[in-house]
């Protein structure tokens, strides 16, 4: 068996000997920090991301307020402009009177929230793709950083196993070797994982800065029981106005009866007509007009031809009609019989009655105490995704190893533990045996190069080494293979 010192294993592998165990702890409390800084950071992006969320709420409930008051503060402004046609229907004249005395109270407090919620909406509602966009980095950022804390938490621990077992061997070469071992793979990761913890640290102030902001929205008041609210009153209102509508639809319809001024104006018409006829053709006269005429002189009745086209061209005047508005607003004694027909239209307006009242508007202090004075910056972490790659990429196979060597005080250490990424390496496979000695510091290392020899390994196992080899060393194999079996 082919023994060799510990320093002269290292020096074959390339490995830099270092005080024992200053790389290792290093590497650890780095590895330590960055678990304890990622969760850090989870903590603040998930309470931003938590802010955004309460922010695009908010910035949808304030937009469906400013429309829904927006809809009430019109149909305000149409019942006073139609509340004037209730004099057409006394029946409701108190209730309308007693409505129109609450609306005015409550106007002005209205106006003053309707005018604060359009500030609002004016202000935030501009931040909602910035919003939408911020939570997607947050998602990002948090899904990055879990994948970075597992793998310090994962690394941490490797290494705090494998340096708790080698601390705990008696002083010797083997204990020397695995030291050694630790220390290059501190030394291999140590420069990384201390560079990605000054960029978390990066992160958790720029979170923080973001974060004093959102928690602003956070703090926003409930705004809801004032959306429902205004929602209620506008559904108690519409068919209030809807009623104005329909008797307004009455007040406009146009009723009609004959011209009563067309009865005296035939009377006039067949007096006309006889003095025409006369003009023309005396002798078609009748008998009685003839008689009437007969003592008095003919130039008497005669008529011009330009005065008879004139009455020729006479037109009747057809059916007179008004609205029932006209109607009722007073006509002309002749035309009383449009009085009836317009009530008749009126009353099958009020056979359908609603309730005049409104139930009371909401307390709207809630708008007044929500603080806007502030600008929503652009979300972002800034993450160093290249650097997060590289930690994504770190093999702690060294770390287990020398554990699994430091617990049998025999096996392998099949990593080049100088290589962050855990690249496995022929030169630096050995074996560490412990041989049996009554004095425990006399303890010494052997190192025996692993044979790849078929003898020694299953199928599955020469398969595996196999993987391992360079081209030429799988030329070598072959050779050997046709000696062995021809």
């Amino acid at each position: 068996m082919r023994v060799i010192s510990a320093v002269t294993f290292v020096s074959l592998v390339g490995y830099t000997l270092a005080a024992y165990p200053t790389q290792t702890n290093n590497l650890y409390n780095a590895l330590n920090t960055c678990t304890v800084k990622t969760q850090s950071d989870i903590d603040c992006i998930t309470t931003v991301r938590d802010g955004l969320d309460k922010l695009a709420d908010y910035i949808q409930k304030v937009r469906n307020l400013k429309t829904n008051m927006g809809r009430l503060n019109s149909g305000l402004d149409t019942f006073n402009a139609v509340v004037g046609i209730a004099k057409y229907a006394p029946a409701i004249g108190s209730a309308i009177t007693a409505l129109k005395s609450t609306i005015t109270a409550i106007r002005p407090t209205f106006n003053s929230a309707y005018a604060r919620v359009k500030t609002i909406d004016a202000k935030i509602y501009p931040w909602k793709n910035d919003v939408n966009n911020g939570k997607i980095a947050c998602n990002q950022a948090i899904s990055h950083l879990n994948r970075l804390k597992t793998v310090c938490t994962n690394g941490k621990n490797y290494v705090n196993s494998a340096r708790n077992c080698v601390n705990s061997m008696t002083a010797g070469s083997v204990k020397t070797s695995l030291g050694n071992f630790m220390e290059s793979m501190g030394g291999a990761m140590y420069t990384t994982t201390n560079s990605l913890n000054t960029a978390l640290g990066n992160i958790g102030s720029s979170c923080a800065a973001i974060k004093a902001l959102t928690n602003i929205a956070l703090g926003w008041p409930d705004i809801d029981f004032i959306d429902v609210s205004i929602s209620g009153v506008y559904a108690s209102l519409q068919p209030i106005l809807d009623f104005f509508a329909s008797l307004q639809v009455a007040l406009d319809a146009r009723l009609c009866i004959p011209n009563p001024l067309d009865a005296l104006e035939n009377l006039r018409e067949l007096e006309i007509l006889e003095e025409i006829a006369e003009g023309l053709n005396p002798g078609n006269w009748g008998w009685k007009r003839r008689r009437a005429l007969s003592s008095q002189k003919r130039n008497a009745v005669k008529i011009s031809e330009e005065k008879a086209n004139s009455y020729l061209s006479l037109e009747k005047r057809g059916d007179i009609c008004f609205s029932a508005q006209d109607i009722l607003d007073g006509i002309d004694a002749i035309f009383s019989a449009l009085v009836d027909l317009a009530n008749k239209a009126i009353q099958a307006v009020l056979n359908a009655l609603p309730s005049f009242s409104l139930p009371g508007m909401p307390n709207f202090a809630n708008l007044f105490s929500l603080n806007i004075n502030f600008n929503l910056p652009t979300i972002d972490f800034s993450l160093d995704l290249p650097l997060f790659d590289l930690v994504f990429n770190f093999n702690f196979g060294c770390a287990v190893d020398v554990k699994n060597a430091c617990s049998a005080v025999s096996g392998a250490v099949s990593f080049d533990c100088g290589n962050a990424y855990g690249k496995r390496s022929l030169i630096s496979e050995a074996s560490l045996t412990k041989r049996k000695m009554t004095d425990a510091e006399n303890l010494e290392t052997e190192v025996e190069k692993r044979r790849i020899d078929s003898k020694h390994m299953t199928e599955a196992e020469a398969l595996a080494a196999m993987q391992h080899l360079t081209e030429e060393q799988l030329q070598k194999l072959s050779e050997i293979m046709q000696q062995k079996h021809g």
